[in-house]
């Protein structure tokens, strides 16, 4: 056990920290593959018993892999977000990214 953050806050257990940092290598090595890396996050947690109640972890992890993309394609994502007023290849693709999102948005609208 490993000493707690704050005072009345439950001690870290060393082996939920070794399930974590697989998971997350897990993520990162399943992150740029065409796979689904959140389902093998999924699956392979279950398999070495990682309880993530409210799926807190998963999120956390999601947002960590998507802060690491755009670090990755800063550029480009600058590139897109200046050149907007003057560039038709940044409408472009701008315009193919919201067509990408639509079917989300729909699907999410018709879910509620």
């Amino acid at each position: 056990m490993v000493a707690p953050l704050r005072k009345g806050a439950p001690a870290l257990d060393l082996l939920d920290l070794a399930r974590a940092a697989l998971l997350g290598v897990l993520q990162g090595l399943t992150e740029f593959l065409p796979v689904s890396s959140t389902g093998h996050l999924l699956i392979f947690g279950r398999a070495i018993g990682y309880d993530d109640p409210g799926g807190v972890f998963t999120v956390m992890i999601q947002l960590g892999s998507i802060l690491a993309v755009m670090w990755l394609y800063r550029q480009r994502i600058w590139d897109v977000v200046t050149g907007l007023p003057t560039k038709p290849e940044a409408r472009r693709f701008a315009l193919m990214l919201f067509f990408a999102f639509l079917p989300a948005a729909f699907t999410e609208l018709l879910a509620n």
